[in-house]
Protein backbone atom coordinates (compact mmCIF):
# COMPACT_ATOMS: atom_id res chain seq x y z
CA UNK A 1 0.00 0.00 0.00
CA UNK A 2 1.39 3.51 -0.53
CA UNK A 3 2.62 5.62 2.08
CA UNK A 4 1.77 9.28 0.12
CA UNK A 5 -0.71 11.76 1.56
CA UNK A 6 -4.30 10.49 1.21
CA UNK A 7 -6.78 11.99 -1.23
CA UNK A 8 -10.21 13.65 0.18
CA UNK A 9 -13.24 13.44 -1.94
CA UNK A 10 -15.45 16.01 -0.66
CA UNK A 11 -19.16 17.36 -2.37
CA UNK A 12 -23.11 16.97 -1.76
CA UNK A 13 -25.12 13.61 -0.61
CA UNK A 14 -25.49 11.66 -3.71
CA UNK A 15 -22.30 13.12 -5.77
CA UNK A 16 -20.41 9.58 -5.68
CA UNK A 17 -17.97 10.34 -3.00
CA UNK A 18 -18.41 6.75 -1.40
CA UNK A 19 -18.62 4.82 -4.65
CA UNK A 20 -15.84 6.54 -6.26
CA UNK A 21 -13.54 6.48 -3.43
CA UNK A 22 -12.97 2.18 -3.68
CA UNK A 23 -11.93 2.56 -7.28
CA UNK A 24 -9.59 5.48 -6.70
CA UNK A 25 -8.05 3.91 -3.91
CA UNK A 26 -7.47 0.37 -6.05
CA UNK A 27 -6.24 2.97 -9.01
CA UNK A 28 -3.37 5.00 -6.13
CA UNK A 29 -2.98 1.62 -4.42
CA UNK A 30 -4.23 3.22 -1.32
CA UNK A 31 -6.80 2.33 1.13
CA UNK A 32 -10.60 3.16 0.88
CA UNK A 33 -12.05 5.20 4.23
CA UNK A 34 -15.71 6.42 4.59
CA UNK A 35 -15.57 9.12 7.51
CA UNK A 36 -19.52 8.74 8.29
CA UNK A 37 -18.10 4.72 9.21
CA UNK A 38 -16.05 6.63 11.88
CA UNK A 39 -18.50 8.88 13.72
CA UNK A 40 -18.64 6.03 16.83
CA UNK A 41 -15.30 6.65 17.32
CA UNK A 42 -14.83 10.23 16.90
CA UNK A 43 -18.11 12.10 17.81
CA UNK A 44 -17.63 10.49 21.84
CA UNK A 45 -14.93 11.90 22.30
CA UNK A 46 -16.67 15.13 22.34
CA UNK A 47 -19.43 13.74 24.70
CA UNK A 48 -21.45 13.25 21.50
CA UNK A 49 -25.34 13.11 22.79
CA UNK A 50 -26.70 10.66 20.38
CA UNK A 51 -30.54 10.65 21.65
CA UNK A 52 -30.13 14.40 21.25
CA UNK A 53 -29.58 13.93 17.75
CA UNK A 54 -31.84 11.10 17.20
CA UNK A 55 -34.75 13.73 19.01
CA UNK A 56 -34.21 16.25 16.38
CA UNK A 57 -33.97 14.03 13.50
CA UNK A 58 -37.38 12.25 14.60
CA UNK A 59 -38.65 15.75 14.80
CA UNK A 60 -37.28 16.91 11.33
CA UNK A 61 -35.39 19.54 12.75
CA UNK A 62 -32.56 19.19 10.63
CA UNK A 63 -31.41 22.73 10.58
CA UNK A 64 -30.72 22.21 14.71
CA UNK A 65 -29.70 18.45 13.60
CA UNK A 66 -26.56 19.48 11.51
CA UNK A 67 -25.85 22.41 14.04
CA UNK A 68 -25.61 20.27 16.79
CA UNK A 69 -23.25 17.68 14.56
CA UNK A 70 -20.77 20.18 13.15
CA UNK A 71 -18.40 21.05 16.36
CA UNK A 72 -18.67 16.24 15.65
CA UNK A 73 -17.57 16.77 11.92
CA UNK A 74 -15.21 18.87 12.54
CA UNK A 75 -13.66 16.96 15.04
CA UNK A 76 -13.95 14.53 12.75
CA UNK A 77 -12.10 15.76 10.26
CA UNK A 78 -8.62 16.55 12.00
CA UNK A 79 -9.12 13.11 13.80
CA UNK A 80 -9.30 11.30 10.36
CA UNK A 81 -6.25 13.05 8.60
CA UNK A 82 -4.22 12.89 11.73
CA UNK A 83 -5.02 9.22 12.07
CA UNK A 84 -5.49 8.62 8.54
CA UNK A 85 -3.37 11.12 6.26
CA UNK A 86 -1.35 8.90 4.38
CA UNK A 87 -2.08 5.74 2.51
CA UNK A 88 -5.83 6.52 2.27
CA UNK A 89 -8.42 7.91 -0.44
CA UNK A 90 -10.94 9.01 2.45
CA UNK A 91 -14.76 9.74 1.44
CA UNK A 92 -16.21 12.82 3.60
CA UNK A 93 -19.55 12.97 4.20
CA UNK A 94 -21.34 15.88 2.85
CA UNK A 95 -21.52 18.22 5.98
CA UNK A 96 -17.89 17.75 6.94
CA UNK A 97 -16.71 20.31 3.99
CA UNK A 98 -19.27 22.22 5.05
CA UNK A 99 -18.51 25.39 7.78
CA UNK A 100 -20.13 28.58 8.00
CA UNK A 101 -18.13 29.87 10.90
CA UNK A 102 -14.87 31.64 9.81
CA UNK A 103 -12.84 30.07 12.29
CA UNK A 104 -14.39 26.59 11.31
CA UNK A 105 -13.08 26.65 8.12
CA UNK A 106 -9.34 27.70 8.88
CA UNK A 107 -8.99 24.66 11.09
CA UNK A 108 -10.69 22.25 8.46
CA UNK A 109 -8.11 23.79 6.13
CA UNK A 110 -5.61 23.21 8.50
CA UNK A 111 -6.42 19.53 8.96
CA UNK A 112 -6.64 19.46 5.37
CA UNK A 113 -3.39 20.81 4.73
CA UNK A 114 -1.83 17.34 4.73
CA UNK A 115 -4.01 16.09 2.06
CA UNK A 116 -2.28 14.76 -1.46
CA UNK A 117 -5.55 16.49 -2.86
CA UNK A 118 -8.97 17.24 -1.77
CA UNK A 119 -11.32 16.51 -4.75
CA UNK A 120 -14.85 18.06 -4.93
CA UNK A 121 -17.58 16.11 -7.17
CA UNK A 122 -20.27 17.95 -8.57
CA UNK A 123 -22.54 16.68 -11.16
CA UNK A 124 -22.43 20.02 -12.70
CA UNK A 125 -21.33 23.71 -13.06
CA UNK A 126 -24.61 24.23 -12.72
CA UNK A 127 -25.94 24.33 -9.11
CA UNK A 128 -29.87 23.79 -10.11
CA UNK A 129 -28.58 21.07 -12.73
CA UNK A 130 -27.04 19.58 -9.48
CA UNK A 131 -29.54 19.70 -7.04
CA UNK A 132 -32.17 18.01 -9.43
CA UNK A 133 -30.01 14.94 -10.35
CA UNK A 134 -28.81 14.61 -7.10
CA UNK A 135 -32.56 15.23 -5.07
CA UNK A 136 -33.80 12.13 -7.33
CA UNK A 137 -30.58 9.85 -6.02
CA UNK A 138 -31.79 10.96 -2.76
CA UNK A 139 -35.11 9.71 -3.56
CA UNK A 140 -34.01 6.07 -4.66
CA UNK A 141 -31.92 5.54 -1.87
CA UNK A 142 -34.16 7.02 1.06
CA UNK A 143 -37.01 5.55 -0.02
CA UNK A 144 -38.73 4.59 2.92
CA UNK A 145 -37.33 8.09 4.81
CA UNK A 146 -40.59 10.63 5.45
CA UNK A 147 -41.37 13.02 2.74
CA UNK A 148 -41.30 15.63 5.15
CA UNK A 149 -37.90 14.72 6.57
CA UNK A 150 -36.30 14.36 3.14
CA UNK A 151 -37.79 17.65 2.03
CA UNK A 152 -36.22 19.28 4.68
CA UNK A 153 -33.13 17.45 3.78
CA UNK A 154 -33.21 18.91 0.14
CA UNK A 155 -33.15 22.37 1.39
CA UNK A 156 -29.61 21.86 3.19
CA UNK A 157 -28.26 19.70 0.20
CA UNK A 158 -29.58 22.65 -1.88
CA UNK A 159 -27.50 24.89 0.29
CA UNK A 160 -24.49 22.05 0.45
CA UNK A 161 -24.39 22.44 -3.17
CA UNK A 162 -23.87 25.88 -3.32
CA UNK A 163 -21.99 26.65 -0.43
CA UNK A 164 -18.22 28.36 -0.62
CA UNK A 165 -16.49 26.67 1.80
CA UNK A 166 -15.89 23.22 -0.13
CA UNK A 167 -14.99 25.27 -2.99
CA UNK A 168 -12.16 27.30 -0.66
CA UNK A 169 -11.29 23.75 0.71
CA UNK A 170 -11.23 21.67 -2.67
CA UNK A 171 -7.72 21.59 -4.36
CA UNK A 172 -9.37 20.23 -7.25
CA UNK A 173 -12.74 20.24 -8.81
CA UNK A 174 -14.58 17.12 -10.83
CA UNK A 175 -17.60 17.36 -13.03
CA UNK A 176 -19.54 13.86 -12.77
CA UNK A 177 -22.53 14.55 -15.28
CA UNK A 178 -21.63 12.25 -17.93
CA UNK A 179 -19.43 9.98 -16.51
CA UNK A 180 -19.29 6.52 -14.51
CA UNK A 181 -18.00 6.18 -11.47
CA UNK A 182 -15.22 4.18 -12.60
CA UNK A 183 -14.28 6.78 -15.49
CA UNK A 184 -14.27 9.39 -12.67
CA UNK A 185 -12.10 7.16 -10.63
CA UNK A 186 -9.50 7.04 -13.64
CA UNK A 187 -10.13 10.92 -14.20
CA UNK A 188 -8.77 11.59 -10.84
CA UNK A 189 -5.96 9.72 -11.10
CA UNK A 190 -4.61 10.50 -14.20
CA UNK A 191 -4.76 13.97 -12.70
CA UNK A 192 -2.98 13.34 -10.17
CA UNK A 193 -0.06 11.44 -11.97
CA UNK A 194 0.30 14.17 -14.10
CA UNK A 195 0.12 16.95 -11.34
CA UNK A 196 3.20 15.05 -9.47
CA UNK A 197 4.98 14.54 -13.16
CA UNK A 198 5.12 18.46 -13.64
CA UNK A 199 5.98 19.16 -10.15
CA UNK A 200 2.58 19.54 -8.51
CA UNK A 201 0.85 22.17 -10.93
CA UNK A 202 -2.58 22.59 -9.87
CA UNK A 203 -5.65 21.65 -12.02
CA UNK A 204 -8.66 22.97 -10.64
CA UNK A 205 -11.59 21.31 -12.57
CA UNK A 206 -12.30 18.88 -15.36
Amino acid sequence: MSTRPSIVLIGPSGSGKSTVAPILARLLDRRPLDLDDLRQRYYPELEYDEAHADRLFTAGDLHGLTAYWKPFELHSVERVMTEFGRGHVIAFGAGQSVYRDVSDLHRARAALSVAGAVVLLLFSTDDTATFAVLKERIRIAAADVPAAILEAFDELNRDNIGHASSRELATHVVVTAARTPEQVGKLIAERLQLSRARGGLAWRRC
